[in-house]
């Protein structure tokens, strides 16, 4: 499938990525990465992540934009992200999970529970309490924080002085 950037109108219903494969291949170089897989079927796999999650502020054309961006009501580090924009940590956050795809840390692989004890001879199996067979990379949440709500200083309120 071919990538189709969204260019911050909310109005193609063909998009289907924040960044491209040059973006990706080039985020990945600065950090001395190899990229083993597809650049964009890892950037289609990211977006599938990045799709599933609680966004700050709201669709700027809720029913006609195909993703979650571009936002009206983005607020990252105390400045409003453009509404007719991506914001560069969603392109980084979408960059992060590509790779984190490729070293086989795929946020949306399935999650078993983890073998705890084998038997063999008449095959038994018991799993840990509360564990999992599947690896993690906290490199994912760091990437979208400031992006999604209930992260980073969320139940804020101000202090008004009169």
């Amino acid at each position: 499938m071919a990538v189709i950037v969204e260019d911050g109108t909310g109005s193609n219903p063909l998009a289907n990525s924040y960044g491209d494969e040059t973006g990706l291949q080039t985020y990945a170089d600065a950090r001395g990465t190899v990229i083993a897989g597809d650049l964009s079927q890892l950037l289609i796999r990211a977006m599938d992540y990045a799709e599933t999650l609680d966004y700050k502020g709201s669709k700027v054309q809720p029913g006609v934009q195909p993703l979650q961006h571009p936002r009206s009501g983005l607020v990252i580090d105390g400045y409003t992200v453009p509404s007719d924009s991506i914001a560069i940590e969603m392109i980084t956050a979408q960059y992060v999970t590509a790779l984190s795809i490729d070293a086989g840390l795929d946020p949306l692989a399935t999650v078993e529970p983890a073998v705890k004890r084998e038997k063999v001879d008449v095959l038994e199996v018991e799993y840990q309490d509360g564990a999992s067979s599947s690896s993690y990379n906290p490199e994912i949440n760091r990437a979208y924080s400031k992006l999604v709500t209930g992260s980073g200083g969320g139940n804020q309120i101000s202090v008004v002085r009169a």
